[in-house]
Order: structure tokens, then C-alpha cells, then sequence
């Protein structure tokens, strides 16, 4: 018929590269993301660099070396080690809950210089003055946690 354009080929390939160009630009910007925001927004010493899970972040405190730091309150689903699927499913969503918490706050303020058995610091986050352990138990992934026995994430 006239007019008529010939149909495009290679769309879906296109498409599938532009998905991997994507992919491998929210993967390598997140962390920069991360560290440009920890440094604007967190005040004192210490700045929030990176989530490494739901409960684990990395710290700058002005030294040459980066500072790994367990948050205190709250005990979260594993993603490295789970015993089960929704475990890890549940850590997965406890990291992204961690992330919206610190990309979206105003202030985060660092608090706590204990170490734990593994050397990592022992610090508790507020955002924007309320803890970050009450946000991410209201979030329903994380449950209130002082030391101990931890209640395991699979029924």
C-alpha cells in the first residue's frame, strides 16, 4: 500500500541493549549516589556512605579508610546468608527500605562508638530525628532488637 513503511528489525535487540546499558548504570551510579548523599546530609564526624544491607552501612569518619558499622535497635532479615527464600526476599526489601530512608531524609545523625565482635562500630541512625530503627519496624522490615537471641526470619 502507499505510504506504507517498511516494519523497523532489530527493535528488540535495541531494546535489550538499552536494558543493559540501564542495568549497569543504576548498579555503578547507586553507590556514588549513596556517598554523595551521605556526605551532604549526615551531621558530625562520622557520614553515611553506603548501605551494605539492611543493617550494616559503611562510615567515613575522616580517616583513610572506610569504617563498616552494625545499626543498633533493630535486627533485619539476612540477604548474604539466608535460611530461606522470604528471608532473603525480606532482607532485599529491609535494603531498599534503608536506602528510600537515607536518600529521602533531610539530616541523618550517627550516634555510638562500641564495637562489636566482629570490629564494627555499633551506631545508632536517626533521619530527620526519629530513629531509623522505629522507621524501618513501621516499614515491617526490621523487629526491635537489644542484643541476644534473634528470632529467626523462617517460619
Amino acid at each position: 500500500a502507499p505510504g506504507r513503511r517498511p516494519p523497523r528489525r532489530g527493535g528488540g535487540a535495541r531494546l535489550v541493549k538499552w536494558l543493559i546499558v540501564g542495568a549497569v548504570f543504576v548498579l555503578a551510579g547507586l553507590p556514588a549516589v549513596d556517598a554523595v548523599n551521605g556526605a551532604i546530609k549526615t551531621e558530625g564526624t562520622c557520614k553515611v556512605v553506603r548501605g551494605i544491607d539492611d543493617d550494616t552501612v559503611d562510615l567515613w569518619c575522616g580517616g583513610a579508610e572506610l569504617d563498616r558499622a552494625r545499626l543498633t535497635g533493630f535486627d533485619t532479615a539476612e540477604i548474604f546468608s539466608p535460611q530461606c527464600l522470604s528471608e532473603r526476599v525480606t532482607g532485599l526489601r529491609g535494603l531498599w527500605a534503608l536506602k528510600v530512608e537515607l536518600l529521602s531524609a533531610s539530616t541523618i545523625r550517627v550516634s555510638g562508638d562500641r564495637r562489636d565482635r566482629y570490629d564494627r562500630r555499633l551506631v545508632a541512625l536517626r533521619v530527620d530525628g526519629t530513629p531509623l530503627a522505629t522507621r524501618m519496624i513501621d516499614r515491617g522490615v526490621a523487629r526491635a532488637y537489644s542484643g541476644g537471641r534473634r528470632a529467626p526470619w523462617c517460619s
